[in-house]
């Protein structure tokens, strides 16, 4: 394909285990604020595969998107290549071609050192958001061996951003940047989040204006505020403009994640439910965070979960178990089956979310309702309710 990632404007290149796309699109929507040209490679998608490559800032159209895929799968001709090689590389073709960007923002795919986006040189920034357990299948057990795997993105022409991470990770990310010489700057020590206030060498910020919903968001906003102010503003103090980058965080949307779908899953199902939540959520931490949001909702909720086969369940649930007052458990995805770790949660087996929306629909009308699990299950939905 004659090497289009070599021909890429300046990279942002994020990586984490929670918080990588919401963390992605702050600073998407913050660049975008400050009149700078986006190219993106999201994944996986919600509904449409479109969502994967985005052309400044926009979905690729399918002219594009077809020409792109057309030239990849010339070039590989047949070679062995996975679904995800096949789309990163289709990416960056569309990248070279058809964008115009100031800066192309990549989202590792799982891990990073041996991800299929981590093969890009040249400037740029790397941003690692927080680490917790998930691929374990891929990346082991061990959080130090995960927290390699994500620090693998890092390279010595880019300066590194370290999310809020649990001390001991914390810890390694230091070290592991410190032996290796590069410039980094790291939540604790360089930017400081306490709620919704950022602290950094420039000057605090309010993030409180995102409507991205949880308090963890205020983490991602942070993480993202530190990309740009400090990463990018170290050859750029006008990215430092807090009215900016406020107005861009205002403007950040990411769906899934802890959104509120009440009028329209009550208006597309013929339901009469008070509060309906879609996340896509799939992990412990994951589950923390929803439990805390599930407290501010009042508890006493109805949960229909779809994750994966291979998924936590049980790490999930242990922070949710609490504030349920149903549960329901159904496929992540077409033709899977469903999630069937042990767990102590009462809870019940359907083969299809929609049947069991009805059953609560049916037993609990005036009940909160969440839907969580999987990116897949969110699309389907999302996909359903328009």
């Amino acid at each position: 394909m004659d090497h289009p990632e070599a021909k890429l404007a300046p990279l942002i290149h994020v990586a984490g285990t929670n918080g990588k796309g919401s963390t992605s699109s702050m600073i998407r929507a913050m660049l975008e604020e400050h009149g700078r040209n986006i190219d993106a490679y999201h994944s996986p998608h919600l509904v449409r595969f479109h969502e994967r490559i985005l052309i400044n800032g926009r979905p690729i159209s399918e002219q594009h998107l077809v020409a792109a895929l057309e030239h990849m799968l010339a070039r590989n001709d047949g070679a062995p290549i996975t679904f995800f090689e096949a789309t990163t590389a289709t990416a960056f073709h569309a990248f070279e071609q058809f964008g115009t960007a100031d800066h192309v923002l990549l989202e590792v795919g799982l891990g990073g050192r041996l991800d299929a986006t981590n093969i890009v040189p040249g400037p740029g920034i790397s941003v690692i958001t927080r680490i917790s357990r998930d691929h374990m299948e891929y990346l082991g057990e061990d959080i130090l061996g995960i927290a390699d795997e994500k620090y693998g993105i890092a390279r010595p022409e880019r300066p590194l951003i370290i999310g809020p991470q649990r001390p001991d990770v914390a810890e390694h990310l230091y070290q592991k940047a410190k032996s290796d010489g590069l410039t980094f700057f790291a939540h604790g020590r360089d930017f400081e989040q306490a709620d919704h206030m950022y602290h950094d060498a420039h000057g605090a910020l309010d993030l409180s204006v995102t409507h991205l919903a949880g308090t963890h968001q205020w983490e991602n906003a942070a993480t993202a505020c530190a990309a740009i102010r400090l990463g990018l503003g170290i050859h750029d103090l006008n990215l430092c403009n807090p009215a900016i980058l406020q107005a861009g965080l205002a403007n950040t949307h990411w769906p899934a994640r802890l959104q509120d779908i009440t009028k329209s899953c009550n208006e597309k199902l013929g339901t009469t439910f008070p509060h309906v939540l879609l996340d896509c959520g799939h992990n412990e931490d994951a589950g923390r965070v929803m439990a805390n949001h599930m407290n501010s909702l009042g508890g006493n909720c109805a949960m229909i979960l779809g994750l994966q086969p291979h998924k936590d369940a049980p790490g999930y649930l242990a922070h949710v178990a609490p504030y349920l007052d149903q549960l329901i458990q159904v496929p992540a995805d077409v033709g899977l089956p469903v999630n069937d770790m042990a767990h102590h949660v009462p809870n019940r087996k359907l083969a299809h979310w929609e049947e069991a929306v009805r059953l609560v629909q049916k037993e609990k009308p005036q009940t909160p309702l969440v839907l969580c699990g999987s990116l897949y299950l969110s699309g389907l939905i999302l996909k359903r309710i328009g």
